[in-house]
């Protein structure tokens, strides 16, 4: 069973989870901005599928300002390998660092992708998604990503 909404606060597009007709879940986390707080979310995400579905993150750069335990993009995006995630797409110029440190960090068969804007992103996610996958979408200080999971939501209907 796959449940993110125990004890979730009521937040506007803090872990909203739409379910599709074919088994698509998409998760609308776009009101997260803080590495940290994705972090978490992406915890909850990865222990909720329990490696029994496809965890793909579409996320752009987040805010590393504060109290956050990340000091740098490739920090923020060794955490996606360490919880096996299956595929990120770094989105907008400023999460070419994730791409590439993904890679980096040991995902050396195209488990990561740069897109340089929502509409890339959308085409390429849209191609990569099955039937079971798990897709989060999450909050950036760059291009907002919610019209990407408006789309994708849209789509999968």
């Amino acid at each position: 069973m796959f449940d993110l909404q125990v004890g979730m606060p009521q937040e506007p597009h803090r872990m909203a989870l739409h379910q599709s007709p074919n088994d698509v879940m998409v998760i609308d986390d776009t009101g997260t901005l803080s590495a940290n707080d994705q972090v978490m979310t992406l915890k909850r995400v990865t222990m909720a599928a329990a490696r029994q579905r496809r965890i793909i993150v579409v996320s752009g750069a987040p805010d590393l300002t504060g109290d956050s335990d990340y000091d740098s993009l490739d920090a923020f995006a060794a955490v996606f390998v360490r919880l096996n995630v299956s595929q990120v797409f770094a989105v907008g110029p400023e999460a070419r660092a994730i791409f590439l440190s993904v890679g980096r960090e040991g995902s050396w068969d195209g488990e990561s992708q740069h897109c340089v804007d929502v509409d890339t992103a959308y085409d390429e996610v849209r191609a990569f998604i099955r039937p079971g996958d798990v897709v989060l979408v999450m909050g950036t200080t760059g291009q907002s990503l919610l019209p990407l999971y408006h789309l994708l939501v849209e789509d999968l209907q």
